[in-house]
């Protein structure tokens, strides 16, 4: 049987128990929390541990305008987005967000979570439409390339980078904005290093794009589906670029938002 995860921003226990009545008919297994805001702690990193599991079929986060103008809580919200999506023994369920006042185009989120579904709260009907985003399946975006992070309290912030099968990268460049980076590695796909060869290291390269500067280091080591480049940042960044390196300024680079 399919369960609910609720992740409430707004700390309201009667709409919090008002949407759980509505479920309540349709006999589905629901859990949930209010949202700790704690970048420092990686309180979102928790989260997914402590509730999150192979029988999640749906995500609900329950907000307002002023929490989703918080750049704190979108950056803690793409961070526990990009573990569901990156955990490879369990699909991500899919992502429903109730707003409490106003409208949110998704194109305006952070892109971790751009393939989440918006309604109003008080959205009519709304018990039969969350139990039928329980069981519609997900269409997963393709792409060729993944991204893991690795929150390890003691060790820092880990952000995990690589191609997908069939493709191989010569290297790779990767640049934060709104972080600096302190350390990269190269390794086996899904752990951080303890030890690693780099080739031809470089570090504090400036990228312009748009408005953004981005901080960028990066390795010559090739990489593949089973071999990732790692980089710590000293801090959960307002955007990531990263691309397979390049000799010249041809390279396609990614960026991601995530706040």
């Amino acid at each position: 049987m399919k369960e609910i995860v609720v992740t409430s921003l707004i700390r309201d226990e009667a709409k919090v128990k008002s949407l759980l009545s509505l479920l309540q008919p349709y006999r589905v297994t629901v859990k949930g929390h209010f949202w700790v805001d704690d970048l420092n702690k990686m309180a979102w990193a928790s989260a997914k541990s402590e509730l999150f599991t192979s029988n999640t079929g749906l995500w609900i986060i329950v907000t307002n305008q002023a929490s989703l103008a918080t750049s704190s809580t979108l950056k803690g919200l793409s961070g526990l987005s990009l573990l569901l999506q990156s955990d490879e023994e369990i699909l991500p369920p899919n992502l429903l967000i109730l707003l409490e006042d106003g409208t949110v185009e998704t194109e305006k989120l952070p892109l971790p979570l751009q393939h989440a579904q918006i309604l109003p709260l008080n959205q009519a009907g709304l018990g039969a439409k969350v139990v039928g985003l329980l069981h519609k399946p997900l269409i997963q975006t393709q792409t060729e390339y993944r991204v893991k992070l690795h929150p390890l309290y003691e060790l820092g912030l880990w952000i995990e980078i690589g191609p997908k099968q069939p493709h191989l990268w010569n290297g790779v460049m990767f640049g934060v904005h709104g972080a600096e980076i302190n350390l990269q590695g190269y390794g086996d796909s899904g752990v951080v290093p303890e030890n690693c060869t780099i080739e031809y290291p470089q570090e504090g390269l400036k990228i312009k794009v748009g408005e953004s500067e981005f901080v960028a280091w990066a390795i010559r080591n090739v990489i593949n589906d089973t071999h990732s480049y790692f980089a710590r940042v000293t801090q959960f960044p307002e955007q990531i670029l990263f691309c397979p390196y390049a000799n010249d300024d041809e390279a396609e680079a990614y960026i991601f938002k995530l706040c």
